[in-house]
């Protein structure tokens, strides 16, 4: 499995973000933060997805559409493999 989070500004555009996240990823986690770009201070955005390995041109997709409905240059996406396991009953 992999994580995969897009680092994005979060703008008042948030919900055609969710918008978009919600027809592309069955779930996410959404952490709101305050990031710096360039030295200017910014409120930030980090979408996280836990999934598999073939979903990374979904995630590139998705980036590429926040980068687009939030008028940014560019957005970064990370990956990195985990291991995981639900704790059920």
């Amino acid at each position: 499995m992999k994580i995969y989070r897009i680092y994005t500004e979060n703008t008042k555009r948030q919900p055609q973000v969710r918008k978009i996240l919600d027809t592309k990823l069955p779930g996410y986690t959404l952490i709101r933060g305050v990031g710096y770009w360039e030295g200017k201070q910014e409120q930030s955005l980090v979408i996280e997805h836990i999934g598999e390995p073939a979903l990374a041109k979904t995630i590139l997709d998705i980036a590429k559409q926040i980068r687009i409905e939030n008028r940014q240059r560019s957005v970064l996406v990370t990956t990195q493999d985990i291991d995981m396991e639900f704790v059920n009953e």
